[in-house]
C-alpha cells in the first residue's frame, strides 16, 4: 500500500511543477491552482526542485519558465502524467 501513496504523492509533485510554469507568480500560480497558499506552493516546488538536484522553474522570468534542465525534466514529466492518467481505470461506484 505504501507504494501506491508513494506513487500517487510522486505523481502530485509532477502535476504541481508542471501547472507553475506559465505563470506571471509563485503568487498567481497559488491563486490559480493551489488555494491561494503562494509560500506553501514555493516550498513546495524547492522540494522538488531540491530532490531532482536542480533548478526546474525561472523564478526571475516572467512569466514564469522552465531553466533549460527544467524544460527537458517537464517534457518528461508531461509523458509520464499522460500515460499515469490514460492508465486509471474508470471508477466505478459499489452495487
Amino acid at each position: 500500500m505504501q507504494a501506491v501513496i508513494d506513487g500517487r504523492e510522486a505523481l502530485d509533485r509532477l502535476r504541481t511543477i508542471a501547472r507553475v510554469a506559465g505563470h506571471n507568480s509563485i503568487p498567481a500560480a497559488a491563486d490559480s491552482f493551489y488555494g491561494g497558499r503562494h509560500t506553501t506552493l514555493a516550498a513546495r516546488i524547492r522540494a522538488i526542485e531540491h530532490r531532482a538536484g536542480f533548478r526546474i522553474i525561472d523564478r526571475d522570468t516572467r512569466p514564469l519558465a522552465p531553466t533549460p534542465r527544467g524544460r527537458d525534466f517537464l517534457r518528461e514529466a508531461q509523458q509520464i502524467l499522460r500515460i499515469a492518467d490514460d492508465a486509471e481505470l474508470p471508477r466505478h461506484d459499489p452495487p
